[in-house]
């Protein structure tokens, strides 16, 4: 769960390096990436909750891509990561993981240390990332699209020893920034492809939206796991 969350968050995590500037500071990412990446910040930040729903490929050398299609709904501190085989409800003091094809339900608490670092690999969390110093980033192509304009944004660990050679990012520039597509490459060789289909906000989702609710599933073994 917390892999996948990572990936989302990686909305903001490593570069391009274009033309014969080298980039060694985050003072040198491109301004143009910056306000993009500024437009779309402000637009999920000033929501008062957002829901993405997405697909995720993961890819290894030699092997089959896996792909699994999740929701991610987010609003404060709460959240809900629904995938495939598990779903994560996460309301304030306490989380609830659903595991699916076990029947069952695993409650466990949440504190301050969780929910920041939890929070921190959201979409939100994580895209504000390219607000800090430890990567740098640049535009490497665009093309047009419809009435807009789609812009690859690439990103770099300015740390030699991340996990990440770059990543690259697809916004299309609407009125409504439209984050499309987020690519991880891994030094393992491994990629992660993360497609966003849809990016709903403002939706009024309530707390007892992020709360497990046992009477939907009668018949579940519920584990209370909590000290």
């Amino acid at each position: 769960m917390k892999n996948i969350i990572t990936l989302f968050a990686l909305v903001a995590t490593c570069l391009h390096m274009n033309g014969q500037v080298e980039y060694t500071n985050f003072k040198d990412s491109d301004s143009e990436a910056t306000q993009i990446l500024d437009q779309l910040y402000r637009y999920i930040s000033e929501a008062t909750d957002y829901t993405v729903d997405f697909s995720l490929t993961l890819e290894y050398s030699g092997e089959q891509p896996h792909i699994e299609n999740g929701k991610l709904s987010q609003a404060g501190d709460n959240y809900i990561l629904d995938l495939d085989s598990q779903t994560i409800y996460a309301s304030e003091a306490t989380q609830w993981t659903h595991l699916k094809d076990e029947n069952e339900v695993l409650i466990d608490s949440r504190d301050q240390e969780d929910i920041d670092e939890n929070l921190s690999l959201t979409p939100l969390g994580l895209l504000s990332l390219y607000r800090g110093e430890d990567f740098v980033y640049a535009i490497l192509n665009t093309e047009p699209f419809e009435s807009s304009t789609r812009y690859f944004i690439e990103f770099k660990p300015l740390d030699d020893y991340s996990d990440y050679s770059k990543i690259r990012v697809n916004i299309v520039d609407h009125k409504v920034p439209n984050l499309e597509e987020i690519t991880v490459f891994n030094k393992d060789g491994s990629r992660y492809v993360i497609n966003i289909d849809e990016m709903l906000v403002d939706q009024e989702l309530t707390d007892e939206y992020f709360q497990f609710d046992k009477s939907k599933h009668p018949g579940i073994h519920i584990e209370d796991v909590r000290l």
